[in-house]
């Protein structure tokens, strides 16, 4: 059932992390009642309420959820009697850094490869997978590019 749900994932553009979490979050769900997720109906609700109103569970938990049933719920073409909810994402505007700012953020790190690292995440705006993946040879030299493909 994994690899099934694996392919799903793909096929619909999302990340392996993205996999991880649903799936993280439907195992908790799942934990939570002691029965697989398209046994329960009214659960479904009450732990949805739960995990929003609880402190200690963060929004991108709950949205995990939501989206994680939305993708069992597809992959499996089942009904469950439970209108999952729509998850709103907030309209906040991203922090801009100023020009003494930025030199001062890349001039924190001791290492000098530190200071790279940090520049490149930056100036390319790549993800904690993809800068965590970098290699050297990622460095096209000739065409002044690198690749990001992992």
């Amino acid at each position: 059932m994994y690899a099934l749900w694996e392919r799903q994932i793909k096929l619909n553009g999302k990340s392996l992390s993205a996999l991880t979490n649903y799936g993280r979050c439907i195992a908790k769900l799942s934990l939570h009642y002691k029965r697989l997720p398209f046994e329960l109906e009214e659960e479904i609700n009450s732990y949805l309420l739960y995990c929003r109103d609880n402190e200690r569970k963060s929004k991108s938990y709950f949205k995990h959820t939501v989206y994680g049933l939305r993708n069992l719920v597809k992959m499996l073409d089942c009904e469950i009697n439970v209108k999952l909810p729509q998850v709103k994402r907030p309209h906040v505007l991203p922090i801009v850094l100023n020009k003494s700012e930025l030199k001062l953020l890349f001039k924190t790190p001791k290492l000098f490869k530190h200071r790279i690292l940090l520049t490149l995440t930056y100036a390319c705006g790549l993800r904690i997978r993809e800068i965590t993946r970098f290699r050297v040879a990622d460095i096209d030299f000739e065409r002044k590019q690198i690749n990001c493909y992992r």
